[in-house]
């Protein structure tokens, strides 16, 4: 009860003077010069009795132990080490940081002491975010100080606390330090085989290669699986010639099921490198014992064919797979990937039965109910008979896929269209109620929302029926922001860091606790506004969408407008609001776009090199800022809100423009180029609904895309006022 009452009167003596020793120590951090130094100390030394002292100290050790990195070996380790002393006697809640600052302070002058105050950290009572890291720095220390055994004995009974291919290759160096030699090699397998990708793999093979010449017989021979493991990581990691050589060393030496795989992975890497006609020649070559395998070899060979546009071959070879492979995964894989491929080409007497094959034969698989959706989806667009019997049958065996809403709101369109609105209400009500902040949760909204549906009663059997349906695959939970003991020491700890300008561990405190008994949704919501409070509004969102995954199934009555308005930040408002008006467009929407494609992180970029709040790509960039006169374009405008903002308001409203001006195929053309929405436009005609033509998009991603777009301009309708999206064709 005393620790907590100091660290809330450490709290409380912050609120005003913790801004400034955030922005004393961030500036020390962003630029350790003396100068930025000596301003930290001064408030240190200031505020030595209110307890602001010892956060400041905190801080101290932390720019000093950070610049020490930079500089010669110890550098600032007195210093660090002296301040990180003082707050751990000043701060006790936070013993463990300043515990661990000292110990990397430490290591260069007194080894063995760094040792001893890392392992305090392991040892205080609770878990902490950095018991791994003070267990490694341990170790480290009693390395250098050539004390292999002690690093030995103080990972092997942490072992656990040992993330990642660091502290493998550490434990490793250690043992091989110990002169256990058999022991080190299989630590320095285990990084080289799990984590193929990493740096430390490359370590981890020089030393194999030494302990092996060592050890002579006694070398422990890696497993198959893990060979193969390796392989299979390499590939997907854009390395199958790498994965084709270890490969092709490894074959004589496997047998059996695994040697199988093993000739496989070299022609599936081929097709991942995408020497396509290759890999289909030596598949097709290849004759494996092992069915597993068999089913592999096969589904790349659909796949190949499938690049190549052989699209009788493949569904040849899918046939072979259907008789001989029937339940195998890669059947289904091989079902799913060449109707795919006849779906994008708008092809429905070819997809139709392949989907109709994967529904049948994997009734209990994801891809089971993806596939029963699309035979289902097919039926209502050719407004064949029964349509509403399979969209009934899909929700029914599907409960909680991700389609059961779609099969719900459409079989209110059949009701209504019927003329029996009390059945379209219920069926309406069921979606709202069963699919909060979904995108047919606000389209259901709209058509309770028409004179007709308002006016019925729902129809009582319909609304036991949905009742009936089960738990959806996005409700069940509500949320709890009651901050217990264990949440409750998490804030109070992050909120220290935060004032001593240590922002990434104070959301590490907060993300840690979520992971180890905290409050998901009370953690996100403190992330969230410490964040927000930094301007770093992509990082509330984030930090929401990590700590309290199942936020967007809460309703928004059940969760603070506060934490909502976090989740769905408006900054820019004024920026948003001027373009909207001059180019026509809801706000809200732009809002929408911008959360979708960068989470408002005016520094974001993707894969494709696109940059800033509405993700436009440097080509484009020059060419709108031509067109809107901005003046020579360089592509740091990109990085500029009000900029970025224009620049992307005006495009969408040029796609807007050619399109009809229907939102749903404007952000189709944003996600997936215009010339694929003209096409599809012109595939499913001008004159669907809006839901309609979103559901007959072939790329999952632009679908899900628009969806998320339009789901989230109804929740920032919903918060920040203003008028609803338009619904498109009708």
């Amino acid at each position: 009860m005393k620790l907590r009452a100091g660290v809330l009167l450490l709290w409380l003596a912050g609120a005003c003077a913790g801004q400034t020793l955030g922005v004393l120590s961030k500036a020390y951090q962003a630029k350790p010069t003396a100068a930025n130094r000596a301003a930290l100390a001064r408030f240190a030394a200031a505020h030595a009795r209110d307890g602001q002292g010892g956060l400041a100290q905190l801080a101290l050790a932390y720019g000093d132990v950070q610049a020490a990195k930079g500089a010669a070996a110890g550098a600032a380790g007195a210093g660090a080490a002296e301040a990180a002393r003082k707050a751990a006697k000043a701060v006790p809640a936070l013993a463990d940081y300043a515990l661990f600052l000292e110990a990397q302070a430490l290591r260069s002058a007194d080894a063995a002491l760094a040792a001893e105050r890392a392992m305090q950290v392991v040892a205080l009572p609770g878990l902490s975010p950095m018991d791994g890291q003070a267990l490694q720095s341990a170790a480290w220390a009693l390395l250098g100080a050539g004390d292999a055994e002690g690093a030995v004995r103080v990972l092997q009974p942490n072992v656990g606390l040992l993330a990642g291919p660091t502290g493998g290759v550490l434990l490793g160096r250690a043992l091989r330090g110990a002169q256990q030699l058999g022991a080190a090699a299989l630590q320095f397998q285990r990084v080289y085989f799990e984590y193929p990708l990493s740096s430390e793999a490359g370590e981890a093979a020089t030393a194999m290669a030494q302990l092996r010449l060592q050890l002579g017989s006694g070398f422990p021979p890696p497993l198959a699986q893990d060979i193969l493991g390796r392989a299979r990581k390499l590939i997907s990691g854009g390395l199958g010639k790498r994965a084709v050589q270890e490969l092709n060393e490894a074959i004589p030496e496997l047998g059996g099921p695994e040697g199988d795989v093993a000739r496989v992975l070299v022609g599936v890497a081929r097709y991942f490198e995408n020497e396509n006609q290759a890999a289909v020649n030596y598949l097709r070559g290849l004759r494996v014992g092992s069915d597993e395998a068999d089913a592999e070899r096969l589904y790349y060979v659909v796949q190949g064919l499938r690049r190549l546009e052989q699209f009788d071959e493949a569904a040849a070879v899918v046939e072979e797979m259907r008789g001989r492979h029937k339940g195998a995964e890669f059947t289904m894989r091989a079902l799913v990937a060449l109707a795919d491929a006849h779906l994008v080409r708008n092809e429905p007497e070819r997809f139709v039965p392949l989907y109709g094959a994967c529904a049948q034969l994997f009734p209990k698989e994801e891809r089971g109910a993806y596939c029963d959706w699309k035979v289902t989806w097919q039926a209502y667009m050719t407004q064949r008979a029964g349509a509403a019997r399979r969209l009934e049958e899909h929700v029914e065996r599907f409960p909680a896929s991700a389609k059961a809403g779609a099969a719900l709101y459409f079989l209110g369109r059949l009701r209504e269209q019927a003329g029996e609105y009390g059945v379209a209400r219920a069926f309406y009500e069921g979606i709202v109620a069963r699919f909060p902040n979904s995108y047919y949760s606000v389209q259901a909204e709209m058509r309770l929302a028409d004179g007709k549906v308002k006016q019925a009663r729902a129809a009582a059997v319909t609304v036991q029926y949905v009742r009936g349906l089960g738990r959806a695959a996005s409700g069940g939970t509500k949320p709890d922001f009651a901050v217990d003991a264990a949440t409750r020491t998490r804030v109070e700890r992050a909120r220290l860091l935060e004032q001593a300008g240590l922002s990434e561990w104070a959301e590490g405190e907060l993300r840690f606790g979520a992971k180890n008994g905290g409050k998901g949704a009370a953690l996100a919501k403190e992330l969230a506004e410490m964040a927000a409070r930094r301007g770093q509004h992509a990082t509330a969102v984030r930090g929401i969408k990590a700590l309290a995954p199942g936020y967007l199934g809460w309703e928004l009555s059940e969760a603070p407008t506060a934490f909502w308005k976090l989740a769905f930040p408006l900054p820019y408002r004024e920026a948003l609001a001027a373009e909207g008006a001059e180019r026509g467009i809801d706000p809200n929407l732009l809002a929408a776009l911008i959360r979708q494609e960068s989470e408002f992180d005016p520094r974001a970029v993707s894969r494709a090199k696109a940059m800033g709040l509405t993700q436009i790509r440097p080509a484009t960039g020059r060419d709108l800022s031509r067109k809107l006169k901005l003046g020579r374009f360089t592509v740091g405008m990109l990085y500029q809100p009000e900029i970025n903002v224009r620049m992307g308001a005006y495009y969408l409203r040029w796609l807007l423009s050619g399109l009809d001006d229907r939102y749903e195929a404007a952000l189709a053309a944003y996600n997936a180029g215009k010339t694929r929405a003209v096409r599809w436009l012109d595939w499913f005609g001008h004159d669907l609904e809006q839901a309609e033509f979103i559901e007959c998009i072939p790329f999952t991603e632009t679908r899900e895309y628009i969806q998320i777009v339009l789901r989230n301009a109804d929740v920032y309708r919903r918060l920040y006022g203003g008028g609803p999206v338009a619904a498109g064709g009708e």
